[in-house]
């Protein structure tokens, strides 16, 4: 068994051969989901710590996703104890100078909120 723990705290165990999500879901852990077969990207996350790997093809994620430790909680198991940010669901609205954009899309990417998730407005200067 491998020990997942999300960067809010909440922690489940997840067997090999049975994916993340599968596992966190019956722990009563709530992570956002859509499809669960992997099309839809609703679950992707960066792995902070440990390794998972694909138990079967993770459609919606590319091959640089993969490279930088991103992976689907539904179609990944893990096979050691793991570490994912708890920003995998959540959705973030920005407003501000397009430096501020630019910065807050990068540190919020690093803490696992997926770019299609990350909402903003750039204020444009009229000088």
């Amino acid at each position: 068994m491998s020990l997942i723990t999300l960067s809010n705290g909440a922690r489940f165990e997840a067997g090999r051969g049975s994916s993340m999500l599968d596992a966190a879901l019956a722990s009563g852990v709530v992570i956002e989901r859509n499809c669960r077969r992997g099309r839809s990207g609703n679950c992707k996350a960066r792995v902070t710590r440990g390794e998972a790997a694909p138990l079967r093809n993770p459609v919606s994620l590319t091959a640089d996703e993969a490279l930088h430790r991103w992976m689907l909680p539904c179609t990944h198991e893990a096979f050691t104890d793991v570490q994912l940010p708890a920003l995998a669901g959540a959705a973030v609205y920005a407003c501000g100078s397009e430096a501020m954009i630019h910065g807050a899309r990068r540190l919020l990417a690093d803490l696992g909120l997926p770019e299609k998730r990350f909402y903003f407005d750039a204020f444009v200067s009229s000088n």
